[in-house]
């Protein structure tokens, strides 16, 4: 079931109490006190913190023995570990690596002016791991190493947006590459990206380091960093693959939230994180950052509701939780359900373990996209707000509006990146979903074209292999073969209130749809060789109120067959208005392409499109069927989870001997008809875990 039996290899539900945000440490703090709550609230790990600071780490307040430190403190480790050993938790050790005090500005990060950055959080320095903060850092993780920690977790390290041009960092990258430092607004793509790839491994030698100076002295203890979510590697320098080779968990703030308008933010945010990381994470464990306060405003705790649907989507997708809220929060109806939720984890600790996803379609998050192709940075505590740099195709948002057309579809599905296009993991899925993937490098759209020719099947929009890795633009699609068509050279648009008609025979894949239909606000002209249209785009109208112009000679959407496969293309950034718009066509023509071409083994029915359906293996006998309801009081944060009643879950080619229902606690029955077999599970509040049989 796991790997060696190791502690950190099963679900782990790790807790942080935080006293408050002006001290962390306090001398004289009553160990057991916290530690008590902790396993009141079902953990069985937790960070500690054991560094006080005001805004960064402060070497005058270390609580424990350390060559490190500046002024002795009495050391609070000791008992600490003791105390939380002998009640069964786990100790990992919270050290800050990316937020120095003010007093260490000799740590700080450049800025392109040479000045140092200070932090988002509006006080202290952005540290750089080229600093003179190296050593220390190093000889902190050694003196760590050698008390009886189960493990250190890094809050960081990261690169700021625009870091770092401090002279050590300059020198580091003109005796590599013999150039000076490229700034914005990176007009050389070249140089820019051997900045990225300087930066990243600046941050992975330093982890490598970290891990050696901890595991010299305690080779058992675990280590782990903040790693990236859906948030590029460019804005942070962290690359989630790279920093992977060197840590025991892979972890990422998945479940931070809100920073902008609560409405503007994905529900399925975590989700989203947790289901990257199985990716990127090769095999080793993932842990999800969810914090119990609306940031940001780091003293207002989250209502219960968001509390556990956060939990939901990271146990559903095979991560573990990790909950962090202020003491002073504890009584709240947030720090309520997250109690409520680890008791519930706790509970189906054995259901899972050493699950695996069972989904065999495929949702590309692409890293050199998110990079080199012009899309934006969301604010989130490591980034500044940026908005995107073209003026066409924002492929974070084409990312979320299809995966919000999935979910709502009950399509079960994995996100996978570039290198999932040519590590062998296509083997696993039927279908690839391209949204708006414009940077391919030629291996992985050869690795795509073998996909479709032997038999797989690909739906991609508009840019999609139109730019090579690093955002330089080809003179035509590098899947133009695939797609059987050609790219014209030419924008169309932008439709402010155009419209798109359906083509002849259209409705066998896409279904039945009112026609004419509005268009999405860009698309690029093509010219079909093999494929079929499916969708053609009207002339653009010149005024409102105005009878309709003729259709154009340019599709909005084609099926191409391709060898054994099939590859659908959709000429428009139709993903990213449906992320905006929420036309119920446009869902049909995210979804209904993977509906028709990939068997559903399990699928549900007498339920709303706000019911996320995750399927995950667990062995050769068990499949485990996660329900989610996002049913709510149409408004974030959700406060209220609208019960539902009567699903009918039905099975397709599979024949479970037994099911039952693992939150509530209820054996379902299997009714067979000549089709299908149905189970019917009575009530779904907010989450529930089908256990299947076989």
């Amino acid at each position: 079931m796991t790997k060696e039996g190791k502690w950190y290899q099963k679900p782990l539900r790790i807790v942080e109490l935080i006293d408050n945000f002006g001290e962390f440490v306090i001398p004289g703090r009553n160990s057991r006190k916290e530690i008590s709550q902790q396993k009141i609230m079902h953990a069985n790990t937790k960070h500690l913190h054991i560094m006080g600071y005001n805004s960064g780490i402060d070497l005058d307040k270390l609580y424990f023995e350390t060559s490190a430190r500046t002024k002795v403190q009495q050391d609070q480790l000791t008992e600490h570990l003791e105390i939380a050993h002998q009640e069964g938790i786990r100790v990992i050790v919270y050290f800050n690596v990316h937020h120095g005090a003010e007093k260490y500005q000799e740590w700080a990060q450049c800025g392109p002016d040479g000045k140092p950055i200070v932090m988002h959080y509006g006080r202290g320095w952005g540290i750089c791991v080229n600093s003179n903060f190296r050593k220390i850092a190093l000889q902190i993780a050694a003196d760590l190493g050698r008390y009886n920690i189960d493990g250190l977790f890094l809050d960081g390290p990261i690169f700021m947006q625009d870091g770092c041009y401090c002279p050590e960092c300059t020198r580091l990258f003109k005796e590599q590459t013999g150039y000076e430092p490229p700034k914005p607004p990176y007009e050389n793509k070249e140089m820019l990206v051997q900045w990225s790839e300087f930066r990243t491994k600046c941050l992975a030698d330093f982890l490598k380091e970290m891990k050696e100076a901890l595991k010299n002295n305690n080779p058992e203890a675990i280590i782990y960093c903040n790693a990236n979510g859906l948030i590029p590697p460019r804005a942070t320098g962290r690359d989630n693959r790279s920093l992977a080779e060197h840590v025991d968990i892979l972890a990422a703030e998945g479940g931070f939230i809100f920073y902008i308008q609560p409405n503007l933010i994905p529900v399925w945010k975590p989700g989203a994180a947790a289901k990257l990381l199985e990716t990127q994470a090769s095999g080793k464990p993932r842990v999800i950052f969810l914090c119990g306060n609306h940031k940001p405003w780091d003293c207002y705790a989250l209502p219960g509701t968001e509390t556990e649907l956060m939990f939901a989507q990271t146990a559903a997708n095979g991560a573990s939780p990790w909950y962090a809220i202020l003491k002073d929060n504890l009584k709240t109806e947030g720090a309520v359900a997250a109690t409520k939720m680890l008791e519930i984890l706790e509970r189906l600790e054995d259901d899972l373990t050493g699950t695996s996803s069972a989904a065999k379609v495929a949702l590309v998050w692409s890293q050199s996209t998110e990079d080199y192709y012009g899309t934006g940075v969301d604010y989130s505590d490591f980034t500044a707000s940026e908005t995107k740099k073209d003026v066409h195709g924002h492929s974070q948002e084409a990312f979320n509006g299809y995966y919000e057309a999935l979910v709502r579809a009950h399509i079960p599905f994995d996100v996978i990146d570039d290198i999932s296009l040519t590590d062998g993991t296509l083997s696993r899925y039927r279908m690839v979903l391209l949204p708006n993937t414009a940077c391919m490098c030629d291996e992985a759209a050869g690795a795509l074209r073998a996909f479709v020719k032997s038999g797989g099947n690909l739906l991609a929009s508009f840019a999609a292999s139109l730019y090579d890795y690093s955002g330089t633009m080809r003179k035509d699609f590098a899947l133009s073969d695939v797609f059987g068509l050609s790219y014209a050279d030419k924008i169309l648009g932008t439709f402010d209130y155009d419209y798109v008609a359906t083509a002849k025979g259209s409705d066998e894949i896409l279904g039945p749809m009112q026609e004419p239909l509005p268009a999405p606000p860009n698309a690029l002209a093509v010219r079909v060789t093999t494929a079929k249209p499916l969708l053609m785009l009207y002339e653009k109208l010149s005024a409102r109120y105005i009878a309709l112009p003729p259709v154009s000679e340019y599709p909005a959407m084609t099926v191409n067959t391709f060898g054994k496969g099939k590859a659908f293309y959709l000429a428009s950034d139709a993903d990213q208005f449906y992320w905006t718009h929420r036309i119920p066509e446009h869902l049909q023509w995210l979804t209904s392409p993977v509906l028709n071409t990939v068997t559903q083994q399990v699928r549900i029915g007498n339920v709303p499109q706000t019911v996320e359906l995750i399927v995950r293996r667990q062995g050769e006998n068990k499949l485990l069927i996660h329900l989610i309801n996002f049913t709510g009081n149409m408004h974030r944060p959700i406060t209220e989870i609208v019960s539902l009643s009567n699903i009918e879950i039905r099975f397709e080619g599979l024949r479970p001997k037994r099911v039952k229902a693992l939150i509530s606690q209820k054996e379902l029955a299997v009714i067979q008809s000549p089709e299908t077999l149905t189970v019917t599970l009575p009530y779904l509040d907010c989450y529930e875990v089908i256990s299947c049989e076989y």
